[in-house]
Parts: structure tokens; sequence; C-alpha cells
């Protein structure tokens, strides 16, 4: 999934520690991280407009939704 946000979006995702993922750009990035106690994935959107978040079980769940509210629709099919 990471490679779908990747090949979709503008600007350059880098990943650190314990799976977070962040984009600089003003429009596609954001931040996509785990919160310590809960273990629950949040999204943090860069784009103006956008709310945080938060309680994905997993990352791939949380990019998807990342994906789908910036207004790109990923088939899982062509994943």
């Amino acid at each position: 999934m990471l490679d779908a946000l990747k090949a979709n979006t503008a600007g350059e995702w880098s990943e650190g520690p314990n799976g977070i993922i962040c984009n600089r750009h003003e429009q596609d990035g954001g931040i996509i991280d785990r919160a310590i106690i809960s273990n629950e994935w949040f999204i943090v959107f860069n784009r103006d407009g956008l709310d945080t978040l938060h309680g994905f079980p997993t990352r791939d769940s949380a990019i998807s939704r990342f994906l789908n509210e910036i207004g790109i629709n990923i088939s899982v099919a062509s994943l």
C-alpha cells in the first residue's frame, strides 16, 4: 500500500522508525503514524480543510483512507 501512496501523490514519502511515514508536500503530504498507547494509526494532513483522523487498525487502512480523503480512489484489486 505504501507503493500506491508514493505512486499517486506528489512530493516524497519517507519512512521512519516504527512505520511512521511523512511527506512535506503542502497538498498531497502529511503524516501517518501510530499512537504509542493505543497502537492505532492516525493521519495528519498537510492540506487545509482536512481534519486529523484517528483509530485505524493498520497502516495500510490509514494509507487507504489518506488517499480517499485527498480524492484518490485506489482499487484494492489493482494493488
